[in-house]
C-alpha cells in the first residue's frame, strides 16, 4: 500500500512514512518538506530519520515555495538515514 498526496496532501503523504503503517512507499507531489515556521515540528525533513519506507517526491523546478535548498536538505537527510528515495524535479 502507498499513500499519495498533492501540496498539503503531499506533505501529509511524506509524513506517513514515519507513522509505522507498514506502507510499501509514500508519494508526494509538491509537498512542502521544510518547516513552515520555527514552531513547525511536523516538517518531513525533521521526521525523515524515522521514515520506514521508500519516498518518491515530485516537485516543480520553478516552484518558489519549495526551494532547491529545501529539497537538497530533504534528500540528504533521507540518504543519511538509509531511506530509499527518488526526488524528481
Amino acid at each position: 500500500m502507498f499513500t499519495v498526496g498533492f501540496c498539503f496532501g503531499g506533505r501529509a503523504s511524506f509524513n506517513q512514512a514515519a507513522r509505522r503503517h507498514g506502507l510499501a512507499g509514500v508519494i508526494g507531489f509538491y509537498g512542502r518538506v521544510a518547516p513552515r515556521d520555527p514552531g513547525d515540528d511536523d516538517a518531513p525533513v525533521l521526521l525523515a530519520r524515522a521514515f520506514a519506507c521508500p519516498v518518491l517526491g515530485l516537485f516543480g523546478g520553478a516552484d518558489p515555495s519549495i526551494t532547491t535548498e529545501d529539497r537538497d536538505s530533504f534528500r540528504e537527510t533521507l540518504d543519511r538515514s538509509g531511506v530509499p528515495n527518488d526526488l524528481v524535479v
